[in-house]
């Protein structure tokens, strides 16, 4: 699903500089959709990584970055048949952070923003709200002792997203902030992991 909704950004994003390498990543990331909608659906673990909470999360990405890169309504109901979580989603904890393996996050921004959907919405804040800590920082995971980096900074960019499905595109959201700052070098060790 995600090479599939790269190569569809891909070719959105390249279709002004280079139209044939845009069509091309189009081309394949159709193939890719067809791909995941044609195999069976579900979640396997290996003895590194766990299962994936959420598989349709994952398509939904899929189908609208495919909805956007060419306005076909058919990858939009596809998005829309498989977002059926968010309406739980709004009190869901995956005690994570958007990542590899946790793409709720990105799912609600992309039907929140391009669909107006009310608890894509509803999910994405609770997301925000949910990395909110007592640290002022970041969601401090469970047995997080490598990596660690990729949590404040995946949660200040989900915080970006937010604001822009709220139409808040002139003011600096202040927890991205911190959480840049602190990857910069306002931390307790003075020190920027840069």
């Amino acid at each position: 699903s995600f090479c599939g909704a790269t190569l569809a950004v891909m070719s959105r994003v390249y279709r002004p500089y280079d139209s044939d390498y845009a069509d091309k990543c189009l081309e394949k990331a159709k193939v890719a959709y067809e791909y995941v909608m044609g195999t069976a659906m579900g979640n396997t673990g290996s003895d590194f990584y766990p299962a994936k909470p959420k598989y349709e999360s994952d398509i939904v990405c899929l189908a609208m970055e495919l909805y956007r890169a060419t306005n076909d309504k058919t990858y939009l109901e596809t998005a829309k048949q498989y977002a059926a979580f968010m309406a739980s989603e709004k009190t869901f904890n995956h005690n994570y952070s958007l990542n590899y393996n946790n793409t709720e996050d990105l799912a609600c921004y992309l039907m929140a923003m391009y669909d107006n959907n009310a608890d894509a919405k509803a999910a994405l804040q609770f997301f925000c709200d949910l990395y909110k800590p007592a640290s002022g920082y970041f969601l401090n995971k469970k047995n997080g002792g490598w990596g660690i980096l990729r949590f404040p900074a995946n949660q200040a960019f989900v915080y970006a997203l937010n604001e822009k499905v709220k139409g808040n595109t002139t003011t600096l959201n202040p927890y991205a902030l911190a959480s840049i700052e602190y990857i910069m070098g306002s931390n307790g060790k003075k020190f920027s992991y840069i």
